[in-house]
């Protein structure tokens, strides 16, 4: 359920009010497309860690997902940073995912985050993971109201745009945020693969909008920081002198 970077489309809409009419009202320019009456969704994306920041100072993630009750709980490594993205997501065990409900308790499946912990490290953990996630505690949210609609041609070719309403919480310090985004993905039972086409369109079109790769997460962190830190960088910022070369080097 977790957004898929490497197949999907984002974009960041800067239209503050009516963002699907905008969107919607560019593809039935486009010719021999169908556009489905749209299907409304709540997602709820919560991410989870100890007081002290365990997982996350080991580039770990925690969440749950879940879209009108039902959804996954996933443990997995945060390759925002990483290197040879690609190669690690091919070769590599980042991910470990299972069902979930709004009903259930997070500290219902220790045991699977135990055990999926100990497949990102190669030596044997040497504190308890049992302990660890019993102290875990909601760090940041993303409340998301799905707006989605199903776009077909004449050629076999379906695909879903989903306008995202998306309010970043920060549980920690209580601040929020809010961007819209527009996901584009293929459907299930596409026939064929025109794609590029679509986009190509949807990016002609549709000048309010902004191709992103940034992840849900990062963006979360970085829109909901302290705002004493926010402080701190522009007075830094603010305070550094410009040295001239020359001056440099006879320092």
């Amino acid at each position: 359920m977790l957004d898929d970077y490497g197949k999907d489309y984002f974009y960041e809409i800067y239209v503050t009010k009516h963002p699907a009419e905008e969107v919607i009202g560019k593809i039935k320019l486009f010719s021999a497309y169908e556009i489905s009456k749209a299907e409304m969704s709540k997602r709820i994306v919560t991410y989870y860690d100890t007081p002290t920041n365990n997982l996350g100072s080991v580039d770990i993630l925690l969440n749950t997902d879940v879209i009108n009750g039902k959804g996954e709980l996933t443990l997995e490594r945060n390759l925002d940073k990483a290197k040879n993205v690609k190669y690690i997501r091919l070769l590599q065990t980042y991910k470990h995912t299972t069902p979930f409900t709004d009903k259930q308790s997070i500290f219902d499946f220790i045991p699977f985050l135990r055990d999926s912990l100990r497949t990102f490290f190669s030596q044997p953990l040497d504190f308890d993971a049992d302990d660890m996630f019993k102290r875990v505690i909601p760090t940041y949210q993303f409340q998301i109201k799905n707006e989605s609609y199903k776009i077909v041609n004449f050629s076999g070719f379906k695909c879903w745009v989903t306008i995202e309403d998306t309010t970043y919480i920060n549980m920690a310090n209580g601040r929020k945020n809010y961007v819209t985004y527009v996901k584009v993905s293929s459907a299930e039972d596409s026939q064929e693969n025109d794609m590029a086409d679509f986009i190509e369109k949807l990016e002609k079109y549709c000048k309010r909008i902004n191709r992103t790769y940034k992840s849900k997460y990062s963006e979360c962190v970085r829109l909901t920081r302290d705002i004493d830190e926010i402080i701190k960088k522009k007075k830094k910022f603010k305070n550094r002198k410009y040295v001239p070369d020359d001056e440099e080097e006879e320092k």
